[in-house]
C-alpha cells in the first residue's frame, strides 16, 4: 500500500508535535531533579517524568497513519480501515489498540503505585552495603 503524501505529512507534523512537547516535559523533570535536594525528592520527579512519558505515547487518533487517513476522507468508516482489518476495530474491546492502551494503563498505575510510595531513606538503620551480594567481581 503506497501512503498518502498528505496523511504522511500531517502523520509527521502531529509527531513533530508530540516530540517538542515530550523533549519539554523531560527537560522540566531533569531541570526539577538537578536541583533536588534529596533523594525523596528525585525519586518524586523521576516517578512523574515516567508518568508524563508513558500517559502521552503517540497512540492516539492523531498519530495514526489511518485515523489521518479517514480525516481526509480517503475512507469513510473505521469499519473500512485497513488497521482494522488486522487488528480489529480499535474501539473494539477486544482490538489490538485497546489492548495497548489497557497495558499502557496498567503500566501507569503500577508506575504510580509501586515505583515511590513516598518512603523515607533517612529511617534506614542499617547499612544497605551488607544487603548487596557482588557475585564475579
Amino acid at each position: 500500500m503506497k501512503a498518502n503524501g498528505k496523511v504522511k505529512e500531517k502523520l509527521v507534523k502531529n509527531l513533530i508535535d508530540f516530540q517538542e512537547r515530550l523533549n519539554k516535559n523531560i527537560s522540566f523533570y531533569i531541570n526539577k531533579i538537578e536541583k533536588a535536594k534529596s533523594v525523596e525528592d528525585i525519586m518524586y520527579y523521576k516517578k512523574e517524568l515516567l508518568k508524563t512519558i508513558i500517559n502521552n505515547l503517540p497512540l492516539g487518533h492523531n498519530y495514526c497513519y489511518f485515523c489521518i487517513a479517514k480525516d481526509f476522507e480517503i475512507f469513510d468508516m473505521c469499519l473500512f480501515c485497513p488497521y482494522a482489518y488486522f487488528h480489529k476495530d480499535c474501539l473494539s474491546e477486544h482490538s489490538d489498540y485497546t489492548k495497548i492502551k489497557n497495558a499502557q494503563d496498567k503500566l501507569l498505575f503500577h508506575i504510580e503505585q509501586l515505583y515511590y510510595k513516598n518512603e523515607n531513606y533517612d529511617k534506614i538503620k542499617y547499612d544497605l552495603r551488607t544487603l548487596i551480594k557482588f557475585e564475579n567481581c
